[in-house]
């Protein structure tokens, strides 16, 4: 009977696919240091690197040097960014790019907050207002970069979608005391008066943040006045 396991578990290791680390996907030196660059994680070495390569270089099974940044942890952010503002093509990365995986939250640019290169990646064909796996429209998740929730809005964030619990984008950023992102979805004409699936509207949630805020910092809520 153990002769059987042992025999299973070999043969299930044999079915296994092998790790490839990322300078092995490349041939010439050059793809290779850039390549072995991006798994150590060296953003100055990377940046070092890029002039002498052409960053859409296919590697083995197609691997591109943005798909083996995003790959590693969810894309290192500084490096990520790097590769971009060198030109890296992000037509089927774009949306990973800017929001990350299921699992990774925020995308890697976001993390940089690296403007250049997350207009180049706006772009490009990115549906801003797609939904992640909880439900909220990706735009969101620059709610606390009020830069990039500008460049989102130009891309036509729709100020009208909510997240799960019924809040739209303003309604989440005053949850979130980002009162700069507020001042702006406000200018650009946020709805005021949507209700969430609790019953409360912005005004409810920016008293409730205000009162909470008096007792440590007065001035930590501003006074809106349209709201």
């Amino acid at each position: 009977y153990m002769t059987y396991l042992a025999l299973g578990s070999f043969l299930a290791e044999l079915a296994r696919p092998a790790i490839v680390s990322g300078e092995n996907h490349f041939n010439a030196p050059a793809d290779r240091a850039l390549a072995q660059a991006i798994d150590s994680g060296n953003a100055a070495q990377v940046a070092a690197l890029l002039p002498a390569v052409n960053v859409n270089t296919p590697g083995l099974h197609g691997m591109t040097f943005l798909q083996l940044a995003l790959n590693k942890a969810g894309g290192e952010p500084p490096i990520v960014a790097a590769l971009i503002r060198a030109g890296a093509n992000v037509a089927l990365d774009q949306h990973r790019v800017l929001f990350g995986s299921v699992n990774d939250g925020r995308g890697p640019l976001i993390v940089a907050r690296d403007e250049e290169a997350l207009r180049m990646v706006l772009g490009t064909q990115v549906d801003v207002n797609r939904r992640d796996g909880e439900g909220q429209p990706l735009y969101f998740m620059a709610l606390e970069w009020p830069e990039a929730l500008a460049a989102m809005l130009e891309r036509g964030a729709n100020l009208q979608l909510t997240q799960r619990e019924g809040n739209t984008a303003i309604m989440q950023a005053a949850r979130m005391s980002q009162w700069p992102s507020v001042e702006l979805l406000l200018a650009r004409g946020a709805p005021l008066d949507t209700v969430n699936n609790d019953g409360r509207s912005l005004h409810d949630i920016v008293v409730q943040q205000r009162d909470n805020a008096r007792a440590n910092r007065p001035d930590a809520v501003p006074q809106l006045s349209a709201i």
